[in-house]
């Protein structure tokens, strides 16, 4: 079964006892030599809501690549997250699957290739609404996409 998924399905996966060593992943082939290193993701945000030194220490914290070794240490590697930190020694990932997925985002950046999946940046209603019913329903066949963009664009919040 081929199936796209984002990165942290490997937490579901080892949450449901399953052994990551029985999956295996691959790019797409490419279309154009160009974007041989694209990569689709998301994203997390850091924000600092006021001036103080301890909040500007945890923020430097979260931009270094120590903040890695962290996360790995406290979730050890199988939650699928991946540092986005150039820096982060790719070799510290201790699964060899999630460590692939690491090398691929990391390329990705590196060439900028890398794109923000575009339902981390929809409002609720549409990237977990109409966009993922009518996603499926083109999918299961039920739907043109002419048909899928129009119920899209319809649902879509005309502002405040």
């Amino acid at each position: 079964m081929m199936h796209r998924q984002a990165s942290f399905f490997a937490a579901a996966l080892s949450t449901f006892g399953r052994d990551l060593d029985d999956y295996a992943t691959f790019r797409f082939p490419s279309v154009d030599g160009a974007f041989d290193d694209a990569m689709v993701g998301g994203g997390t945000y850091v924000a600092a809501l006021n001036d103080r030194k301890v909040v500007a220490d945890a923020i430097k914290l979260m931009l270094s690549p120590k903040w890695g070794r962290v996360e790995l240490a406290t979730n050890s590697g199988l939650n699928g997250w991946l540092v986005p930190n150039l820096r982060f020694k790719e070799a510290r990932h201790t699964d060899d699957l999630v460590r692939s997925w690491l090398v691929a985002g990391h390329q990705a950046l590196a060439s900028g290739q890398f794109r923000f999946d575009a339902s981390d940046t929809m409002p609720t209603q549409v990237g977990a609404g109409t966009f993922w019913s009518a996603i499926v329903d083109l999918v299961a066949g039920l739907k043109t996409i002419p048909q899928v963009l129009a119920e899209i664009d319809a649902s879509w919040p005309m502002g405040p």
